[in-house]
Protein backbone atom coordinates (compact mmCIF):
# COMPACT_ATOMS: atom_id res chain seq x y z
CA UNK A 1 0.00 0.00 0.00
CA UNK A 2 1.28 3.61 -1.07
CA UNK A 3 0.99 6.30 1.68
CA UNK A 4 -0.40 9.54 0.53
CA UNK A 5 1.18 11.84 2.02
CA UNK A 6 -1.69 14.76 0.61
CA UNK A 7 -4.43 13.49 2.55
CA UNK A 8 -2.19 14.38 5.67
CA UNK A 9 -3.39 17.48 6.37
CA UNK A 10 -6.92 16.48 5.84
CA UNK A 11 -6.51 13.47 8.50
CA UNK A 12 -5.05 16.39 10.59
CA UNK A 13 -8.56 18.70 10.66
CA UNK A 14 -10.19 15.66 10.85
CA UNK A 15 -8.64 14.72 14.21
CA UNK A 16 -8.50 18.52 15.74
CA UNK A 17 -12.16 18.43 15.02
CA UNK A 18 -12.90 15.33 16.74
CA UNK A 19 -10.34 16.46 19.76
CA UNK A 20 -11.19 19.44 20.20
CA UNK A 21 -15.32 18.37 20.28
CA UNK A 22 -13.84 16.33 22.94
CA UNK A 23 -11.67 18.29 25.24
CA UNK A 24 -13.34 21.86 24.60
CA UNK A 25 -15.14 21.24 27.76
CA UNK A 26 -11.43 22.12 29.28
CA UNK A 27 -10.85 25.20 27.08
CA UNK A 28 -14.89 26.73 26.76
CA UNK A 29 -18.31 26.15 27.84
CA UNK A 30 -20.07 22.75 26.14
CA UNK A 31 -21.49 23.59 23.19
CA UNK A 32 -19.35 26.07 22.11
CA UNK A 33 -17.36 24.05 19.25
CA UNK A 34 -19.13 20.87 18.12
CA UNK A 35 -17.71 19.89 14.84
CA UNK A 36 -16.73 16.70 16.05
CA UNK A 37 -19.15 15.05 13.77
CA UNK A 38 -17.41 16.85 10.55
CA UNK A 39 -14.22 15.68 11.49
CA UNK A 40 -15.49 12.17 11.79
CA UNK A 41 -17.21 12.56 8.16
CA UNK A 42 -13.54 13.74 7.08
CA UNK A 43 -12.25 10.15 8.66
CA UNK A 44 -15.40 7.88 6.97
CA UNK A 45 -14.64 9.65 3.60
CA UNK A 46 -11.14 9.04 3.80
CA UNK A 47 -11.20 5.64 5.11
CA UNK A 48 -13.36 4.97 1.99
CA UNK A 49 -11.23 6.48 -0.59
CA UNK A 50 -8.18 4.83 0.57
CA UNK A 51 -9.68 1.49 0.94
CA UNK A 52 -11.14 1.65 -2.88
CA UNK A 53 -7.63 3.04 -3.66
CA UNK A 54 -5.79 0.43 -2.60
CA UNK A 55 -7.76 -2.01 -3.85
CA UNK A 56 -8.51 -0.61 -7.54
CA UNK A 57 -6.37 -3.12 -9.23
CA UNK A 58 -6.18 -6.08 -6.72
CA UNK A 59 -8.14 -9.38 -7.61
CA UNK A 60 -10.22 -9.44 -4.42
CA UNK A 61 -12.96 -11.98 -3.91
CA UNK A 62 -16.26 -11.52 -3.34
CA UNK A 63 -17.62 -13.90 -1.19
CA UNK A 64 -18.80 -14.51 2.22
CA UNK A 65 -15.54 -16.16 3.02
CA UNK A 66 -13.47 -13.53 1.51
CA UNK A 67 -15.89 -10.88 3.33
CA UNK A 68 -14.91 -12.63 7.32
CA UNK A 69 -11.42 -13.16 6.11
CA UNK A 70 -10.95 -9.16 5.23
CA UNK A 71 -13.02 -8.21 7.74
CA UNK A 72 -10.88 -10.07 10.32
CA UNK A 73 -7.40 -9.10 8.55
CA UNK A 74 -8.72 -5.22 9.23
CA UNK A 75 -9.89 -6.10 13.00
CA UNK A 76 -6.49 -7.73 13.99
CA UNK A 77 -5.16 -4.26 13.58
CA UNK A 78 -7.27 -2.49 16.14
CA UNK A 79 -8.91 -5.07 18.46
CA UNK A 80 -6.12 -5.15 20.76
CA UNK A 81 -6.14 -1.69 21.84
CA UNK A 82 -9.83 -1.81 21.71
CA UNK A 83 -9.43 -4.51 24.63
CA UNK A 84 -6.80 -2.19 26.02
CA UNK A 85 -9.11 0.48 26.17
CA UNK A 86 -11.94 -1.73 27.61
CA UNK A 87 -9.82 -2.49 30.41
CA UNK A 88 -9.17 1.20 31.34
CA UNK A 89 -12.64 2.10 31.42
CA UNK A 90 -13.53 -0.90 33.43
CA UNK A 91 -10.91 -0.11 35.48
CA UNK A 92 -11.84 3.16 36.30
CA UNK A 93 -15.18 2.46 36.78
CA UNK A 94 -14.09 0.02 39.60
CA UNK A 95 -11.80 2.51 40.88
CA UNK A 96 -14.59 5.26 41.14
CA UNK A 97 -17.59 3.71 42.00
CA UNK A 98 -19.90 1.12 40.14
CA UNK A 99 -22.60 3.19 39.05
CA UNK A 100 -24.08 2.29 35.60
CA UNK A 101 -27.21 4.35 35.45
CA UNK A 102 -28.81 1.85 33.20
CA UNK A 103 -28.70 -1.30 35.75
CA UNK A 104 -26.43 -4.30 36.32
CA UNK A 105 -28.38 -6.00 33.34
CA UNK A 106 -27.85 -3.06 30.77
CA UNK A 107 -23.88 -3.72 32.08
CA UNK A 108 -23.77 -7.01 31.09
CA UNK A 109 -25.35 -6.20 27.97
CA UNK A 110 -22.78 -3.25 27.05
CA UNK A 111 -19.84 -5.34 28.10
CA UNK A 112 -20.93 -8.35 25.58
CA UNK A 113 -21.66 -6.24 22.76
CA UNK A 114 -18.61 -3.58 23.46
CA UNK A 115 -16.17 -6.27 23.48
CA UNK A 116 -17.53 -8.07 20.20
CA UNK A 117 -17.91 -5.01 18.62
CA UNK A 118 -22.24 -4.82 18.09
CA UNK A 119 -22.97 -2.02 20.11
CA UNK A 120 -23.66 0.52 17.17
CA UNK A 121 -25.80 -2.24 15.95
CA UNK A 122 -28.48 -1.76 18.84
CA UNK A 123 -29.83 1.45 19.73
CA UNK A 124 -30.36 1.16 23.42
CA UNK A 125 -26.24 0.40 23.78
CA UNK A 126 -24.90 2.41 20.88
CA UNK A 127 -22.94 5.09 22.74
CA UNK A 128 -22.31 2.63 26.22
CA UNK A 129 -19.93 2.23 28.41
CA UNK A 130 -16.61 3.10 26.23
CA UNK A 131 -18.86 4.69 23.93
CA UNK A 132 -16.76 6.02 21.09
CA UNK A 133 -15.63 2.34 20.07
CA UNK A 134 -19.36 2.78 18.48
CA UNK A 135 -17.11 4.13 15.35
CA UNK A 136 -14.99 0.62 15.32
CA UNK A 137 -18.34 -1.75 15.19
CA UNK A 138 -19.24 0.81 12.50
CA UNK A 139 -16.39 0.74 10.29
CA UNK A 140 -16.10 -3.37 10.77
CA UNK A 141 -19.69 -3.48 9.26
CA UNK A 142 -18.10 -1.69 6.24
CA UNK A 143 -14.81 -3.73 6.33
CA UNK A 144 -16.85 -7.23 5.86
CA UNK A 145 -18.89 -4.93 2.71
CA UNK A 146 -15.32 -3.76 1.02
CA UNK A 147 -15.09 -6.75 -1.32
CA UNK A 148 -18.81 -6.68 -2.68
CA UNK A 149 -18.33 -2.79 -2.76
CA UNK A 150 -15.25 -3.25 -4.77
CA UNK A 151 -16.80 -5.82 -7.26
CA UNK A 152 -19.84 -3.72 -7.77
CA UNK A 153 -17.87 -0.73 -8.69
CA UNK A 154 -15.65 -2.98 -11.03
CA UNK A 155 -18.93 -4.34 -12.50
CA UNK A 156 -19.72 -1.20 -13.57
CA UNK A 157 -17.06 0.82 -14.41
CA UNK A 158 -17.72 3.03 -17.35
CA UNK A 159 -21.71 2.45 -17.32
CA UNK A 160 -23.72 5.79 -18.20
CA UNK A 161 -26.85 3.20 -16.06
CA UNK A 162 -24.36 3.09 -12.39
CA UNK A 163 -24.67 7.27 -12.57
CA UNK A 164 -27.78 7.21 -13.22
CA UNK A 165 -28.63 4.54 -10.35
CA UNK A 166 -26.46 6.28 -8.31
CA UNK A 167 -27.76 10.01 -8.22
CA UNK A 168 -31.60 8.54 -8.17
Amino acid sequence: MKKLDSLQGLRFIGFLLIYLTHAGWILWKPDFFNFGERGVEIFFVLSGYLIAYNYRDTNLLYDFKSSVKYMFGKLQKFYFLHILTFLIVLYYMERHGFNYSHGFDAFIRDIILNITLLQSWYEPARFSFNGVTWFLSSILSIYFCVPYIIHFFRRNRGGTGFYFYWFF
